[in-house]
């Protein structure tokens, strides 16, 4: 779905003119958040290597599952974009594209001459985008994950327009291996794996081990860390405030008193 829709919305053929330069961002930014309406409940919707990364680190995925989820996030993602590429006429699919480049394929612009300009732009992209989902996964956020999806979109569409003519902004090796094959194009295609994945890892290491507080529920109770909170929190994408974990501390006497106090 994400390579289908996503890439669908850089065709240019049927318009017949050049797309805007911030469509492409919007298109894949909302495409992901509709994909976590839909399957943010059943799977947690990584779609995203760099984000079963992440996942793996806050300790919410087993190494053998990171693996399961690697298979399918590339996998998907070249069925979704070849797919797209055997219902669209050639003339269609190709308008307008650098036959170079190829479309949607993911390559630093010319002027990026040295491969770590490449690296540090998609290294900085990809982090900001992790630490919105490990404070999305972050049990003390469960009250405020109504707009999960929204938030997603329009980061991924802010990222997208800002660092996009940098490096394309993938953020995501699957998103940039299923062009590559199709298009043929490999130019620093490590840079697309080596960048988002170790920056998923460090990114989830610091918001694990720097914003990761103690927390005590309850005057009586001792201080539970945060791990302690997310175990009992099931992830799912979008957590409900009525969970007897949340309820726990919303409703704890030390929470009253701050409460009353303000």
């Amino acid at each position: 779905m994400l390579m289908f829709f996503g890439c669908m919305g850089l065709v240019s053929g049927f318009a017949g003119k050049q797309l805007p330069s911030m469509q492409g961002g919007l298109i894949f930014g909302f495409v992901v958040s509709t994909i976590i309406c839909i399957f943010g409940h059943i799977s947690t919707a990584h779609l995203n290597p760099a984000v079963t990364a992440a996942s793996v680190v806050l300790g919410n995925t087993t190494p053998f599952m990171a693996v399961v989820y690697l298979l399918s996030e590339c996998i998907g993602a070249c069925l979704g974009f070849g797919l797209l590429k055997f219902i669209t006429p050639s003339d269609i699919f190709d308008f307008g594209v650098d036959p170079a480049v190829g479309l949607c394929s993911t390559v630093p612009h010319p002027s990026l001459t040295h491969s770590w300009q490449a690296f540090m732009g998609e290294f900085l992209a990809t982090s900001f985008l992790i630490f919105l989902v490990c404070s999305v996964w972050d049990a003390r956020n469960a009250d405020k994950s109504d707009s999960v999806a929204l938030k997603f979109a329009l980061t991924i569409a802010a990222i997208s327009i800002a660092e996009g003519p940098y490096t394309g902004a993938s953020m995501n090796p699957a998103r940039t291996l299923a062009p590559a094959i199709f298009n043929n194009v490999w130019t620093m295609h490590w840079v697309y794996w080596v960048a988002p994945i170790s920056s998923g890892i460090i990114t989830a290491f610091i918001y694990k081990h720097i914003f990761n507080r103690k927390r005590r529920t309850s005057m009586d109770e001792p201080i539970q860390s945060i791990d302690d909170i997310n175990a009992e929190v099931p992830l799912t994408g979008v957590i409900s405030s009525k969970h007897p974990s949340i309820e726990k501390i919303q409703d704890s006497p030390l929470t009253k008193r701050k409460a009353n106090n303000s």
